[in-house]
């Protein structure tokens, strides 16, 4: 029987965009080098996205040679309040379905900043009418510590818990990001119904008994519950 429904960030809870921001409009806007800013996503990225580097210490190695002008934080702040938008169809459906007795998580590779950005914006309680940008409206800076201070400040947390790559050590690409997350909910495989759009992804969820399903539309959740 199901007992929880596990959400992708990007591409299911956050709109899925034409294009990759750094890497595409970006290097186009700011006629930065896309061979070094995929290289970097391909490797320096994705060791952040496993909690093993700081990106911002990363990123101050590359910044002046992608012809950025100001400093980390500026380019984060521009990244992150420019590359996420939630979908406010999806967050109602998940308001009803926990409203249905199941609980509902985020299961997203992401590393700690943007986690952190991702938690505040989601919790944000005006982000359909006056969303946050290019800083929260209520005056609390863009980053704070981590994102359990940002769960912890928060009036309501719109999931039961949060699965970030840089807290598991793992990508959804790998059996062990999933094998986190049956640990720490105690919940069996077949407890669970999974979307995400990345079939990698999926494919890794399905081969641990997980109920995984690629996502296309609001249409796949209302037929969940």
């Amino acid at each position: 029987m199901t007992k929880a429904i596990l959400f992708d960030a990007d591409g299911v809870v956050l709109k899925k965009y034409k294009e990759y921001f750094v890497s595409q409009y970006f290097a186009r806007e700011y006629k930065a080098p896309s061979d070094e800013i995929n290289a970097f996503f391909a490797k320096d990225f994705r060791t952040c996205q496993r909690g093993k580097l700081d990106l911002k210490e990363e990123l101050a190695k590359y910044l002046s040679r992608w012809n950025w002008p100001n400093g980390v934080d500026a380019f984060l702040e521009y990244w992150f309040t420019t590359d996420a938008t939630i979908d406010a169809e999806v967050m109602n459906e998940v308001e009803k379905i926990r409203g249905n007795g199941f609980k509902c998580y985020l299961a997203s590779d992401q590393e700690k900043y943007r986690a952190e950005y991702i938690v505040k914006l989601l919790n944000y309680k005006n982000y359909e009418t006056d969303p946050p940008s290019p800083r929260l409206r209520d005056g609390s800076p863009l980053f704070e510590s981590s994102p359990q201070v940002a769960r912890d400040r928060a009036e309501e947390n719109k999931f039961d818990r949060f699965f970030f790559s840089y807290e598991l050590g793992y990508m959804k690409s790998e059996p062990e990001y999933f094998a986190g997350i049956l640990k720490i909910t105690g919940l069996q495989p077949e407890e669970f119904i999974y979307f995400d759009d990345d079939q990698k992804n999926i494919d890794v969820a399905n081969s641990l008994g997980i109920n995984a399903h690629f996502y296309t539309s609001i249409d796949d959740l209302k037929k969940s519950y």
